[in-house]
């Protein structure tokens, strides 16, 4: 896996977090430490894409998100044609990120809306940052039809 997409100055893992009742919605960006390995929270909180809400099966009142990898590797060159890539300065930042951001339609993961996989940036009081222009909605979903040999929607 990828590391590299910078973030601002992380506030410290807390112990106790209080999470808002509501789960994220499809195409927000929430802040996360992605993880490594399958078992393992990564070490650094970066930047997710949410592409899928459920009820969590493990943790009652909870939800698990299948989340997108966010770097700021952005591979524009070998990955524009899969990734979603957000490099416009405006366009980024008015999304809560801090640096261009690739989010990586082949690596996803399902993480419990949990404390101990998503944190706060800095002065945030969620980890949800930010949410996907109807633009940028349409252009990840038609990458990920072209994937899957489909049409693009109209």
């Amino acid at each position: 896996m990828t590391s590299g997409a910078s973030s601002p100055t992380l506030a410290a893992k807390p112990r106790i977090a209080l999470w808002y009742p509501a789960a994220p919605l499809s195409f927000d960006i929430v802040t996360c430490w992605y993880p490594e390995t399958d078992t393992d929270p990564g070490p650094a909180l970066r930047p997710g894409l949410v592409i899928g809400v459920a009820p969590s099966k493990t943790h009652n009142d909870r939800f698990k998100l299948r989340v997108c990898y966010g770097t700021c590797t952005l591979k524009s060159d070998s990955r524009a044609h899969l990734d979603l890539i957000i490099d416009d300065e405006a366009e980024y930042k008015s999304y809560g990120l801090t640096d261009p951001t690739r989010f990586d339609s082949q690596n996803t993961a399902d993480l419990n809306y949990v404390d101990a996989l998503f944190g706060l940036w800095h002065g945030k009081t969620s980890p949800v940052i930010g949410h996907l222009s109807d633009a940028r909605i349409k252009e990840f979903k038609n990458k990920i039809r072209a994937q899957r040999g489909l049409p693009p929607l109209p």
